[in-house]
């Protein structure tokens, strides 16, 4: 029969004091470790459940006989009303600036005078549908629209200046706050004059010419009573 090692079967004695072969007595406790035990127990025991992960500080205050679980608790509770007050300012002011955020991006996002600006007009360009890509024989319609942003009202013409790779099929021109359909005089739009904040369009039907490269419109404003040109803009397709 194999010997199990005293060390694994370390028993006390029976009650009779006798020990059973085999077994090893436990050694009894060095009196020098009780005090450190019963020091631990009494601390433990004293502290209130919330108060058990303190640091060290803690164990000072039981030591020097200066521990108060009273005004610890009383601590604590104190501890937690600043806290939740300063999470309550804390995500006030989160919550401000980003409302101060909000405000500031779409005040940005909204430009006074879209498109290309000068002589108190503003000029924007596009295709129908904002077509970005076609090919030989498809027809395109280009969208120019100028808005006055300066003040008086002035005549301002909107020319069509060039095309690309394609021809014209036919240019109508979009006038009045009633926006009505007139008919240009030859590549002019003569919207007449335009007042603050009013707008004036030129539509230009094109078919493609062209099998590679691109096909770009170029329009501009004129003055008919100064003759001074711009701005101007450019919208292309590609082929």
């Amino acid at each position: 029969m194999k010997r199990a090692h005293p060390r694994r079967l370390t028993a006390a004695p029976a009650a009779d004091g006798a020990v059973h072969p085999g077994w090893t007595a436990r050694a009894p406790r060095k009196s020098s470790d009780a005090p450190t035990r019963g020091f631990a127990r009494y601390f433990v025991a004293l502290l209130p459940q919330s108060q058990r992960h303190r640091p060290l500080a803690l164990l000072v205050s039981l030591y020097d006989g200066s521990y108060d679980p009273a005004a610890e608790e009383d601590s604590l509770i104190q501890g937690r009303l600043i806290m939740r007050r300063f999470i309550l300012v804390l995500t006030m002011g989160i919550v401000a600036g980003l409302a101060f955020a909000g405000t500031t991006l779409v005040t940005s996002a909204a430009p006074q005078a879209p498109g290309i600006t000068a002589n108190g007009f503003s000029l924007t360009g596009s295709t129908a549908g904002g077509v970005k890509l076609a090919a030989y024989g498809d027809p395109l319609t280009f969208v120019f629209t100028e808005v006055n942003v300066g003040s008086g009202s002035p005549s301002e013409d909107l020319v069509l200046e060039s095309l690309t790779n394609a021809s014209v099929v036919s240019i109508s021109c979009v006038v009045g706050t009633n926006h009505a359909l007139i008919n240009p005089d030859g590549n002019f739009c003569e919207p007449g004059p335009v007042s603050h904040g009013q707008k004036a369009s030129s539509v230009i039907n094109a078919s493609i010419t062209g099998t590679s490269g691109s096909v770009t419109v170029r329009v501009c404003l004129s003055n008919e009573g100064t003759g001074v040109v711009g701005p101007c803009t450019n919208v292309s397709v590609t082929i």
